[in-house]
């Protein structure tokens, strides 16, 4: 769709849960971090957060540079940790990557954490006040190699 190969509604998938739409990534282009960092996917965002909350599912930020850049034209960055892989000092650098790439950090979300008795439990994290979080567009990075679906 970046590219100019499709138009909006001919990429949206609707999803199980009603009023939920998918847009995938689509084929990867020779240049993602450039085509990510256009005018025309700040348009596009825009588009969509006119009339609808915006996840973005990025890839891991201390590894590819599309989260970083992404974060730029989102209201805010949610940084997704796993326990026990996720060392403070990555934690540290990808919420820096995200501010001096002119992201805003809205937290963290730490999955895979173990419960007293060594009971793994999907996902732990803590609230952000609402009145803190932009209610159209948010990006959510991952840190280390798992995608958001492992929870």
């Amino acid at each position: 769709m970046l590219t100019g190969s499709a138009y909006l509604g001919e990429v949206l998938i609707k999803g199980a849960v009603e009023g939920l739409e998918l847009l995938p990534a689509g084929r990867m282009p020779a240049n993602p971090s450039e085509l990510l960092g256009a005018p025309m996917m700040r348009d596009l965002l825009r588009e969509l957060a006119a009339d609808r909350l915006v996840i973005i599912d990025a890839p891991p930020v201390l590894r590819f540079t599309d989260g970083v850049v992404l974060a730029a034209h989102s209201g805010g960055v949610i940084l997704v940790a796993r326990a026990g892989r996720t060392s403070a000092e990555d934690l540290r650098e990808a919420a820096l990557a995200v501010e001096q790439g002119g992201g805003r950090m809205l937290g963290v979300v730490l999955n895979n954490v173990s419960e007293p008795g060594g009971k793994r439990k999907g996902v732990r994290g803590s609230a952000v006040p609402a009145e803190s979080v932009p209610p159209r567009l948010l990006t959510c990075v991952m840190i280390g190699t798992w995608r958001l679906w492992d929870l």
